[in-house]
């Protein structure tokens, strides 16, 4: 007699581990041939492949190979038993993921709550009921089909996400302009490439940063003195007004000098589209710009 099991979740994707196409795995333990082959008679019929293991130990080298889709485990078994099994299984990432059902000749509760401690989902009593067999077993694969469908699908969001990543990277470090971006705390969070060659030319002071990732550039402007002080003390209030929302944008441009250049930059803050307080910092060099209109202004006549 066929009988009908319902699906889980009507509304679930269609992904079913006990499919024709794609048949499941369930790996029998237990220590009486004569239950290994009863539980294979009664899985057949659905289309399930069945492995077969007689104790603990062979169970657990069998699952090394290859790992089942479902477990049927006995727990009285000489050696390791189904209690260590099971416990074994679930402290391991890599088969913790597996169901279990634990399928005992002891119905008392105590024996039950054991096995459900030590991580399995299901426990039948034996003599298994054949129409409650294939319910629990048809019902935990398509739990752990639907949990392999969201973890991959999880994995495979993880690469886009890092691919995109990789993306943003290669397109802000092929902007000319020095660019970081800050937290709302003025910790830089990140830079092209431009601003780490910039960042490596400039002489660190003691103890201090130079505008790598983790420095804090609100920090590193409100700590100069001298020449350039003012520009820097420039620099951290627009910061903070663009974080605050005071001003959409704010630019300055400024003197950058060394023992061997004079060079001009066009500091622009911009901040973020979305809710936080982040903010972009793009420093253009327009040293020769200037030097070009220096150059024009002098020439002029009178």
């Amino acid at each position: 007699m066929k009988i009908d099991v319902p699906p889980v979740d009507a509304m679930a994707p269609d992904i079913d581990a006990g499919s024709v196409d794609v048949p499941a795995t369930i790996l029998i333990v237990d220590d009486e041939l004569q239950n290994r082959r009863l539980l294979e008679a009664l899985l057949k019929p659905e289309g399930y492949l069945t492995v077969c293991a007689a104790n603990g130990e062979e169970a657990l080298a069998l699952i090394a190979l290859r790992a089942p889709d479902l477990i049927l485990l006995d727990l009285m078994m000489p050696g390791i038993d189904g209690y260590e099994v099971a416990s074994t299984l679930k402290a391991d990432p890599a088969t913790s993921h597996i169901p279990i059902v634990i399928v005992s000749a002891y119905s008392d509760r105590s024996a039950r709550l054991v096995g459900l401690e030590c991580g399995a989902e299901e426990f039948l009593t034996k003599p298994v009921d054949r129409a409650e067999l294939w319910i629990r077993v048809r019902n935990l694969l398509r739990l752990k089909s639907l949990s392999d469908f969201h973890k991959k699908h999880s994995s495979d969001l993880q690469v886009e996400l890092r691919a995109s990543e990789l993306f943003a990277q290669a397109t802000i470090d092929s902007v000319t302009s020095l660019i970081c971006v800050l937290d709302e705390t003025g910790k830089i969070i990140a830079v092209n490439q431009g601003w780490r060659e910039f960042c490596g030319q400039i002489p660190a002071q003691p103890g201090e940063s130079t505008g790598y990732l983790g420095s804090n550039y609100l920090g590193i402007c409100e700590r100069v003195f001298g020449p350039g002080a003012v520009d820097t003390m420039a620099m951290a209030t627009g910061i903070r007004q663009v974080m605050d929302g005071a001003v959409t944008e704010f630019t300055l441009e400024y003197p950058c000098q060394s023992d061997t250049e004079h060079r001009w930059f066009l500091a622009r803050i911009t901040r973020f589209q979305d809710p936080s307080r982040n903010v972009v910092i793009a420093h253009e060099n327009m040293t020769e710009r200037k030097q070009a209109l220096d150059k024009l202004v002098t020439s002029e006549p009178g």
